[in-house]
């Protein structure tokens, strides 16, 4: 009787421990259906996916795209190439997680989901309650309207006096709408979808969206078009004594650059007493220059010097032109992480790794991407 309970349990025993080696070798399903390894384990990103060329909802898996968790359908756009560059720079599954604009720090913060690649921008407001990593786009703001309106020629913000003009729920795009004197500002919208229809429909004049958002509606209808407050400005380094510089004049005696063949080269004539350099033919080589102290500074529109200044801390854009006046965080995007998370270091890491130029060519093919509803 002894052996044979003896011999019962060996069985049990032995019938427990295959199975657990059984289920050990085999890959965890996540919420989405995807599949990830417990060596690994998930970053869930949480994004509208409606937020187009940073991100949007498609029927398959073109272009890149990844399946959402808990749905038929795929998200694809700038963002979701950024978050596969860094989800397989930590070694993790990537699944992404669909949800309202509203909802994405409140879900971050209550650990729905890891962290935030939704075209956000690192405002000091939002930096109370998450972190962010470094910068992976810079842009600048700019004005879609109809073909043919009235404000089609607009020089200047100013111009839009009188205007109906509306942006973004709860972004600084919807913020400085208040520059423009005399504008009708209009409630706020869900999306910029729902921006697109309303401008068709002559609700509206005109909203502010980023450069991308422009070129998209442009691309999508051949109604829209958008102004560009192409404002020139000088990009400086800090610490510099041309740091506080108001006016041209301020950079007397200074040596400045800009591109070859173009009008911003031919501005610095109008700097009294400068000492004009030889013309360069790309930005990265005047970037290299100023951070190199063989140039004190170089003429550039107002989209080169928001970006110069997003990737590195060391400058500064000086404006001298009639666009919005927004810090640099409100027309930049960042990844927002919980406080405290011991992968900022190596997210920034990954992002250091992608050139600007890279950034450039995803952000061109998102564009063109980009389904035409959206």
């Amino acid at each position: 009787m002894k052996r044979k309970w003896l011999l019962f349990m060996l069985t049990v025993m032995t019938a427990i421990m295959l199975a657990a080696c059984g289920t050990s070798d085999k890959k965890e399903e996540t919420a989405g259906g995807s599949a990830t390894t417990k060596e690994g384990g998930e970053l869930r990103i949480g994004m509208e996916a409606g937020y187009p060329p940073f991100n949007w909802t498609q029927q398959d898996d073109s272009n890149g795209a990844v399946k959402i968790a808990d749905n038929a359908e795929y998200a694809g756009g700038y963002d979701i190439q950024m978050a596969k560059k860094i989800a397989e720079g930590l070694g993790k599954e990537l699944v992404i997680v669909k949800m309202e604009w509203d909802g994405l720090v409140p879900a971050l913060q209550s650990k729905k989901i890891d962290a935030i690649i939704a075209g956000m921008s690192p405002t000091e407001n939002r930096k109370k309650t998450i972190d962010f990593t470094e910068n992976y786009y810079t842009s600048d703001f700019v004005m879609v309207i109809k073909k043919g309106s009235k404000y089609e020629s607009a020089e200047s913000i100013q111009d839009f006096s009188g205007a109906k003009i509306t942006s973004q729920l709860n972004t600084s795009n919807y913020d400085v709408i208040d520059q423009i004197q005399g504008v009708k500002k209009q409630t706020a919208m869900e999306s910029f979808p729902a921006m697109r229809v309303a401008l068709e429909a002559g609700k509206i004049d005109g909203y502010v969206a980023e450069r991308p958002e422009g070129i998209s509606a442009q691309a999508a209808n051949d109604k829209f078009t958008f102004v560009s407050f192409e404002d020139f400005g000088i990009i400086v380094k800090k610490g510099s004594k041309y740091e506080d510089a108001t006016s041209m004049q301020d950079f007397s005696g200074a040596n400045v650059t800009a591109q070859l063949n173009t009008s911003n080269y031919d501005v610095i004539d109008q700097f009294d007493g400068v000492n004009k350099q030889t013309a360069m033919e790309s930005f990265s080589a005047m970037r290299e220059a100023l951070e190199a102290g063989e140039i004190d500074a170089y003429v550039a529109p107002r989209s080169e010097g928001m970006s110069a200044q997003g990737v590195n801390d060391n400058f500064k854009f000086i404006s001298f032109g009639k666009g919005f006046d927004t810090d640099i965080a409100n027309t930049s995007i960042a990844v927002g992480i919980r406080k405290g998370d011991t992968n900022l270091e190596k997210i920034n890491g990954i992002l250091k790794g992608i050139s600007e130029d890279d950034r450039q060519k995803i952000m061109e093919e998102a564009i063109l991407q980009q389904p035409a509803a959206q």
